[in-house]
């Protein structure tokens, strides 16, 4: 049966879809040089690439780091290593991205980080950085890059989150 012209049932053209190569996260790794700020090589990488950057994961020895107290008077406090890190984790959100809704950072130059290390003698200890990594040697960091990200409020209590 061959169709009548003018019906229907015509074959349509198939649908392009044009992928917005933007709106893409990507993993990378970023080898820090001995003596370097761990952070602040960091936050270099998100500003180069204009784009948010959450890190997974990282290794090395450090020489310095300085830690948030939230229990002390003493708001911060600096250790002098050598210690070896066995985590790093956290978020920071490029401002100068222009996708960031006001009130979502609180720190100018860093979201949060949180890193764990062990001494010598293997006791383990870390919590949340509030300056300075310093690496004592090379340290490998894995993390994503992530651009035109999206944020939005979510239940009663507005908590805020982003979606990616």
């Amino acid at each position: 049966m061959d169709k009548t012209q003018g019906s229907m049932n015509k074959p349509k053209p198939p649908i392009k879809i044009k992928e917005d190569t933007n709106t893409t996260m990507k993993r990378i790794l970023i080898k820090i040089l001995a003596g370097n700020d761990v952070l602040d090589s960091i936050v270099n990488v998100a500003l180069h690439h204009q784009a948010n950057i959450i890190v997974l994961k990282g290794s090395g020895l450090i020489s310095d780091i300085t830690f948030h107290n939230p229990v002390s008077h003493a708001y911060v406090f600096t250790l002098h290593g050598p210690f070896q890190m066995t985590s790093i984790s956290g978020e920071y959100v490029n401002t100068n991205y222009g996708c960031v809704p006001s009130g979502l950072t609180d720190e100018p130059i860093y979201s949060s980080f949180s890193i764990f290390l062990t001494r010598g003698d293997g006791k383990v200890f870390g919590g949340v950085v509030q300056g300075k990594v310093k690496a004592a040697r090379d340290i490998l960091i894995t993390a994503t890059l992530s651009k035109k990200s999206k944020s939005f409020r979510g239940g009663h209590n507005h908590l805020k989150y982003s979606r990616i």
